[in-house]
């Protein structure tokens, strides 16, 4: 099972099914990731030190794998796509932890987005929990190779990668939110953020999500246009 028929169970099935239930982000990082030298069709560099990082750490090797709010971590975390929508199905049926809201004010001028992410927990959590932002870039037109083209080279010169994790706003695993979350109190972080002139700004977005810091289990996640 390649990545584009990966895609496509994200694209014709899980999308259209969970709606805005569903955030989601690719991660490029691995030997598969690494562009071609001599430069080819297959040029382009989607890696960046934040999804290698995360990549190593949490021992993803087979591709496309994934994980689903990270549930099962240590053991059982890394999911295939036959299970993708079992999982998503079982996870959405848990209480609903916490609310995840996220402001945007761009700057045509110097490209930057002033950003306020406000955190909400809506039933009585003990433990330690750690907010991550990252950008995240969407439709960004490049070669794949699609084992279900006829053509003898099987790639597809004009495909569209989605959902593509460009950088991380506050490191690879976040920064500590609170110990302990208090029902009656919104957590807040605000992020001034210039977005690199090689992505295109109208298709970035912002992601954040809260994680349980002994386990990486994620909470709750939210995802706006940089340009509101």
């Amino acid at each position: 099972m390649e990545t584009v028929r990966a895609q496509r169970i994200i694209a014709n099935t899980l999308e259209p099914l969970y709606h805005e239930q569903l955030v989601v982000a690719t991660n490029h990082a691995g030997v598969y990731a690494v562009p071609d030298n001599p430069p080819s069709c297959f040029s382009e560099d989607f890696r960046n030190s934040n999804s290698d990082e995360l990549n190593t750490f949490f021992g993803l090797s087979a591709y496309p794998s994934s994980m689903i709010n990270r549930v099962g971590y240590p053991t059982t975390h890394i999911k295939y796509y036959n299970s993708w929508q079992s999982v998503i199905s079982q996870e959405l049926s848990k209480p609903n932890d916490a609310f995840i809201n996220i402001y945007s004010a761009y700057s045509e001028s110097n490209r930057t987005a002033q950003l306020t992410v406000s955190t909400e927990f809506l039933n009585n959590l003990g433990d330690d929990y750690k907010l991550a932002v990252f950008l995240v870039e969407d439709s960004i037109h490049g070669c794949q190779l699609d084992y279900d083209l006829t053509t003898p080279t099987q790639i597809d010169s004009a495909y569209i990668h989605r959902h593509v994790l460009r950088a991380a706003l506050n490191s690879s695993f976040g920064e500590s939110l609170i110990n302990d979350p208090d029902l009656t109190t919104k957590y807040i972080r605000l992020y001034n953020y210039q977005i690199p002139d090689k992505y295109n700004v109208d298709q970035c977005y912002i992601l954040a999500y809260v994680y349980q810091t002994n386990n990486y289990y994620v909470l709750q996640s939210e995802i706006r246009k940089v340009k509101p």
